[in-house]
């Protein structure tokens, strides 16, 4: 299993959570490099590079994995926030803050868009937009907070109902309307 692309990725994941960047981009570049056509793998690799860039070389490794992604998915829904990420890395922040916009269309369970969006839009001279989304974010963090909170109490009560609905609800109100259905 140590050499299995999906153990690599979890792992470089893993290490770069406990601060092992160094060790957790090896990881992940390793995973890539046994399965460079496994789109999870790409995404998990160019997930720890724009999140934990230690210089201009690991932003380029980035946009060479975006490409790769591009390539073998065009329509992934990860690609507007990871273009956009990368943009705003470099401090282009009118593309950046286009593929954000994007971004939160087409991954709107991905918290970290809304933070990225309100960092784009201040460095773009739009204080009221950074507000906003700045806002969006908080708001999502205390949803995400409830519904981890409600998920634990299913764990343990898993015959409650009304756990279930509280669940569906904190979810409708997540605009997860896929999971609130099911």
């Amino acid at each position: 299993a140590p050499q299995q692309p999906e153990f690599l990725t979890l792992q470089g994941a893993i290490l770069t959570a406990v601060g092992e960047v160094e060790a957790g981009a090896a990881a992940a570049k390793k995973a890539v490099e046994l399965d460079p056509k496994n789109l999870k793998n790409l995404i998990g690799y160019t997930n720890l590079m724009l999140a934990h860039a230690r210089n201009d070389q690991d932003l380029k490794t980035a946009e060479e994995m975006i490409g790769k992604i591009e390539a073998l998915e065009p329509k992934a829904v990860v690609l507007p926030y990871q273009k956009g990420e990368l943009a705003r890395r470099k401090g282009n922040w009118t593309e950046a803050v286009k593929y954000l916009e994007q971004a939160v269309i087409s991954s709107p369970g991905l918290d970290e868009v809304y933070f990225s969006l309100s960092q784009a839009y201040r460095r773009a001279g739009m204080a009221k937009e950074a507000d906003i989304a700045l806002a969006q974010y908080r708001k999502r963090q205390e949803q995400r907070t409830r519904l981890e909170a409600v998920q634990i109490a299913i764990g343990g009560r898993p015959d409650d109902a009304m756990l279930y609905v509280k669940l569906a609800s904190i979810q409708f109100e997540m605009g997860d309307y896929r999971s609130t259905a099911a």
